[in-house]
C-alpha cells in the first residue's frame, strides 16, 4: 500500500496516467448514479467486440452504462488465450448460458469460411475428445463444432511424429515423480531439458524445409484476388511457436537449408538489432558523453575500423576509471600522441645498438651450429666422443647461467608485448575519434539522411546486417530508416537532435515503422500462436508439440485466485506443510492453466486455410502413437504434459499420421545451402566486369556540393571565383 501511495503521488506530480489509471477513475466515476445515468441514456447499443477477452474491470464498466436491452457480444471463447492479462473467458461463460433462454438471444456462427473441410474435420475431431466442461470449462459440442462454409477448398491435415530417442536405444519407463511435481507438470512430465530443446528445434525446421520444398514442387493455392490457382510461394507458409524461445534458431535452421524467412524476435521495429545499432551511431554524433549508445558502437562496428572487444573495452575503463566512457576514451587516444613523439624522440644509436647485438648473437648461435655439426661429423658413431671447440664451452656456460637471467628476459618480452598492445589500442581509439568528429562535422551540412547513409556506408552496417540471417529484412528495416529521415527532413525541424526525438516520440506511440514486418513479403513467418491470432495463412506449420506445458506458479508457498481465495503451506518443526485449502487452489488453477493450453491449441490449428502440419518431438514416439486415446476421459485428458498428446486423440480419419527418425533429418543438413564452387570467368566477362569497375560518375563534382550552406560560405565561394 506504501509503494501504491507513493507511486499514485508521483503519477499525480508528473500530471501522468497508465492504462490501469484510466480504467479504475473511469469505474470510479460510473459508480456515481448521476454520472452513469447519464451515460446509459447517450448509448443506444453497445457492441463488445472479442468479449472473450475481456476482464473484471471491463464488465463493470460495461455494466455502469448498459441497459437491459442494449447490449451486443461477439466472441469465441475457444480463442480466449489471454489468461495473463486478466482475461476472465468464465465471463463469456455467464452469458452463454444466461443468454440461452428469457434474458437474450444467443446465435452460434459455426460456419467456418477460412479453412479447408478436411482441416476443420481434424480440428473437430480433437476437440470432440478433449474439450469437455470437466478438461476445458466447454463443452465442444454440435453448437461449437466447426462447419465448412467453402465446400470447394482442397487441402488436408498432417502430423508429424520425430523419435527423440537414437535408434536402437532401449525404451526407458517413464520416471515416477513427486506427487506434487505431478500436479505441477502432468503425470510422468519430468524436467525440460535445454539442449535436447533446442535439438528438437533444429530438427522440426529441418523437416520443415523439407515438406515446404515438396509442397512448393508441385503445389497451388487460389489467388485471394483472382480465385485462380497459382503456385504455392514462400509467403503462403508460416511457422507457428507456443514461445519465441526458438524462434531465432528455427530462422537459422531454415536459411542454412535455403529457406527465406522472417521472426519477429522481439517487441517490434524499434527493437531490431539493426535499427537500435543505427540509432545509436546518431546518438554518439549527437552527443559523444552518451556511454550506453557509445559503447554499443563501439562492441558493434568501431566506427568501421572493427569492433572493439570486450577486454578493449575493459582496459580502457580500468586505466582511466573517473568520469564518462567518452573521457576515459579521449585519455587512451592521448597516450597513442606520447607513443609517437616518445618513438620520435628515441636516439638513432639505440636501435643500431640492438641491431648489432641482435647480429653478435644470431652469430654465435650459427657458429655454434656448424661446429656441431662438425664436430658429429667427425666424430664417427652415436655415443663416441667428440672434441669439444670453444662454441661448444660458450654453450655450456650459457646453459649453466643463472634461470633469474631467462625469467627476467620473458618479463622484459611480456612488457614491451604489453606496451605495445596498449599503443596499438591507444591509435584505435584516436582513430575512432577522429571519425565521430568528421561525422559531427558533416551532420551541420548535410541532411540526416545522407548522413546516415554514410554512417551505413563507412561502418558496414548496411552490408554486415545484410549478411547475418533475415539480411533482406534487416536491410529493409534500415531503408526504412533512411525513408523515415527523409520524410523527417521535409518537415519544419532540422537535425540529428531533433530526429532522435522524432523517433523517441514514435517509439513511445508505438508507430509501425518497419518494413521487414510487411505480410507482403515473400518469406516463410516464424511467429508465436498469441501473435497469429486473427491471422490466416495457406500453410500452417505448428511445431514443437512435445514441448512441456509450463504451469507457473503452482510450487509457491502463496497462492491466490480471484474467487478461490488463498492457499498457504504452513511450517510444522521447520518443515513446510500443505493445507487443504492450498491443495484445492492448485487443482483449481492448473485445470484453468490446462484450459488455457487447449484453447491456445485451437488457435494455432484454426489459422490454416488448406494446409495444417503438426509437428512434435517425443521420446519412445512409436509408443506414445500407439496408445494415443481415440476416446478418452477427462482424466486422461488432465495428465497430458504436452500438446502433443492432445493432437493425437480423437480418431485422426483426416489426418495423416508419419513417424520420423531423428538422425536421418539431422544427417540432411546444409548441403542445399552450400554454393557451387564458381567456374573462371572467360575472357569477355573479366573485360566486361573490369569496364564496369572502372567506371566513374561523370558527375562527381556535383554530388559534391553540400545540399544546404550558410550564407557567409557562398560569399566566400563567389569571392574566390
Amino acid at each position: 500500500r506504501q509503494y501504491e501511495a507513493a507511486f499514485a503521488a508521483e503519477k499525480r506530480r508528473l500530471g501522468a496516467v497508465d492504462y490501469a489509471d484510466l480504467e479504475h477513475m473511469a469505474l470510479k466515476l460510473l459508480r456515481m448514479d448521476a454520472v452513469a445515468a447519464e451515460y446509459r441514456e447517450r448509448f443506444c447499443y453497445i457492441a463488445v467486440d472479442e468479449y472473450q477477452d475481456s476482464n473484471r474491470v471491463q464488465e463493470a464498466l460495461l455494466e455502469a452504462v448498459r441497459r437491459e436491452d442494449n447490449l451486443f457480444f461477439v466472441g469465441d471463447v475457444k480463442q480466449s488465450i489471454y489468461r495473463f492479462r486478466q482475461a476472465e473467458p468464465a465471463l463469456f461463460l455467464e452469458k452463454l448460458a444466461r443468454f440461452d433462454g428469457a434474458h437474450g438471444t444467443r446465435i452460434d456462427l459455426t460456419s467456418n469460411f477460412r479453412s479447408a473441410p478436411d482441416v476443420l474435420e481434424s480440428v473437430n475431431d480433437v476437440f470432440r475428445a478433449i474439450l469437455t466442461p470437466e478438461t476445458g470449462e466447454l463443452a465442444y459440442d454440435a453448437r461449437a463444432a466447426l462447419v465448412p462454409g467453402r465446400a470447394g477448398l482442397s487441402g488436408g491435415t498432417e502430423l508429424h511424429l520425430i523419435e527423440r530417442a537414437l535408434a536402437g536405444a532401449p525404451e526407458e519407463e517413464p520416471e515416477e515423480e513427486p506427487e506434487e511435481d505431478a500436479q505441477q507438470d502432468g503425470a510422468g512430465a519430468g524436467a525440460d531439458e535445454p539442449l535436447e530443446d533446442l535439438l528438437d528445434a533444429e530438427v522440426e525446421a529441418r523437416l520443415v524445409a523439407r515438406r515446404i520444398r515438396a509442397l512448393m514442387a508441385g503445389g497451388t493455392v487460389p489467388d485471394r484476388e483472382t480465385g485462380q490457382a497459382r503456385p504455392l510461394r514462400y509467403g503462403d507458409f508460416a511457422v507457428l511457436l507456443r514461445t519465441r524461445t526458438h524462434a531465432a534458431h528455427f530462422a537459422a535452421t531454415l536459411a542454412q537449408e535455403g529457406i527465406p524467412s522472417y521472426a519477429q524476435l522481439s517487441g517490434g521495429y524499434f527493437d531490431s538489432v539493426e535499427v537500435l545499432l543505427a540509432l545509436n551511431l546518431l546518438r554518439v554524433v549527437d552527443n559523444r558523453r552518451q556511454d550506453v549508445p557509445l559503447l554499443s558502437v563501439l562492441r558493434a562496428t568501431g566506427a568501421g575500423d572493427g569492433a572493439f572487444s570486450g577486454a578493449a573495452l575493459a582496459r580502457i575503463r580500468a586505466a582511466h576509471p573517473d568520469g564518462t566512457f567518452f573521457d576515459a576514451l579521449e585519455a587512451m587516444a592521448a597516450g597513442a600522441g606520447e607513443a609517437g613523439e616518445a618513438e620520435r624522440a628515441e636516439p638513432a644509436g639505440a636501435g643500431e645498438k640492438f641491431g648489432e647485438d641482435a647480429g653478435a648473437q644470431a652469430g654465435t648461435a650459427g657458429a655454434a651450429e656448424t661446429a656441431g655439426a662438425r664436430g658429429t661429423a667427425e666424430g664417427g658413431g652415436a655415443g663416441e666422443p667428440v672434441a669439444r671447440g670453444a662454441d661448444a664451452e660458450a654453450g655450456d656456460a650459457a646453459r649453466a647461467e643463472p634461470a633469474d637471467a631467462g625469467e627476467k628476459f620473458g618479463a622484459d618480452e611480456a612488457a614491451e608485448a604489453e606496451d605495445a598492445a596498449g599503443a596499438a589500442l591507444a591509435r584505435r581509439c584516436a582513430a575512432f575519434l577522429a571519425r565521430v568528429a568528421a561525422w559531427r562535422a558533416e551532420s551541420r551540412l548535410v541532411p540526416v539522411e545522407a548522413l546516415l547513409a554514410r554512417l551505413y556506408d563507412e561502418t558496414g552496417l548496411y552490408a554486415e546486417m545484410g549478411a547475418l540471417v533475415g539480411g533482406a529484412e534487416r536491410q529493409a528495416n534500415l531503408d526504412a530508416l533512411l525513408a523515415r529521415a527523409r520524410a523527417f527532413e521535409a518537415g519544419p525541424e532540422r537535425g540529428v537532435a531533433a530526429f532522435l526525438r522524432f523517433m523517441d516520440h514514435s517509439k513511445e506511440g508505438n508507430a509501425d515503422l518497419g518494413a521487414a514486418q510487411a505480410v507482403g513479403a515473400d518469406v516463410v513467418r516464424i511467429l508465436t500462436i498469441h501473435r497469429s491470432k486473427g491471422l490466416e495463412f495457406p500453410v500452417v506449420f505448428l511445431c514443437e508439440l512435445g514441448r512441456r506445458f509450463r504451469l507457473d506458479g503452482q510450487r509457491e508457498d502463496l497462492l491466490l485466485h480471484a474467487a478461490g481465495g488463498i492457499g498457504l503451506r504452513w511450517i510444522d518443526g521447520g518443515v513446510k506443510r500443505d493445507t487443504a485449502a492450498r491443495r484445492a487452489l492448485q487443482q483449481r488453477l492448473r485445470r484453468e492453466q490446462l484450459a488455457e493450453e487447449m484453447r491456445v491449441l485451437y488457435v494455432g490449428m484454426t489459422r490454416a486455410e488448406h494446409r495444417l502440419v503438426l509437428v512434435g518431438s517425443w521420446k519412445n514416439a512409436a509408443r506414445l502413437l500407439a496408445q494415443a486415446e481415440a476416446h478418452p476421459t477427462p482424466a486422461q485428458v488432465l495428465a497430458c504434459t504436452a500438446p502433443l498428446q492432445w493432437a493425437l486423440m480423437g480418431t485422426r480419419a483426416h489426418c495423416d499420421t508419419r513417424l520420423h527418425a531423428r538422425e536421418p533429418l539431422l544427417a540432411a543438413a546444409p548441403a542445399s545451402g552450400r554454393a557451387a564452387p564458381l567456374e573462371a570467368p572467360g575472357r569477355e566477362a573479366a573485360e566486361a566486369l573490369a569496364r564496369r569497375l572502372a567506371w566513374r560518375y561523370p558527375f562527381s563534382a556535383a554530388a559534391a556540393l553540400p545540399a544546404k550552406a550558410a550564407v557567409s560560405d557562398l560569399a566566400r565561394r563567389m569571392g574566390a571565383a
